[in-house]
């Protein structure tokens, strides 16, 4: 089994991170990826705050045991990319969704029914305002 210096090493790498940006001090950071010392919990939940898998870290098993598979092939893929890639990845997320666009409302005498929809032209026919015994005998 992999050693928590290792994990703690492997996951660092998988975020792109420096030893330095890991909030303790270098050495203290040699030590730990080295096995020579142990992480307190404070140090773990700031790297879990900064995307590590606090489970792998501690247990040697990814977080992602509860997903389907494809859901881990997309994680896997989303791990594995750089930080631009993951920026473009949220962004299309975050483009399909959105809430809808305001529904519109169209009505009157004149138009014959009454049809909802948003603002870019997705609508239907939510009701018409001529009885089905008028349309038959046109």
């Amino acid at each position: 089994m992999v050693s928590l210096g290792e994990r703690i090493r492997e996951e660092r790498t998988r975020l792109g991170l420096t030893q330095d940006q890991l909030g303790v001090a270098p050495k203290t950071q040699r030590f730990y990826e080295s096995g020579e010392r142990s992480p307190d919990a404070g140090y773990l939940e700031r790297f879990a705050a900064m995307g590590a898998d606090p489970l792998y870290l501690i247990t040697g098993r990814r977080a992602d045991l509860f997903l389907s598979a494809d859901e881990s092939a997309l994680l896997m893929g989303y791990r594995s990319m750089d930080a631009r890639g993951r920026a473009m990845v949220v962004a299309m997320i975050n483009g399909y969704t959105q809430p809808a666009a305001p529904s519109l409302t169209i009505s009157g005498s004149t138009i014959g029914q009454v049809v909802q929809g948003d603002a870019a032209g997705g609508g239907q026919v939510v009701s018409s305002s001529e009885s089905s015994s008028s349309k038959k005998g046109r």
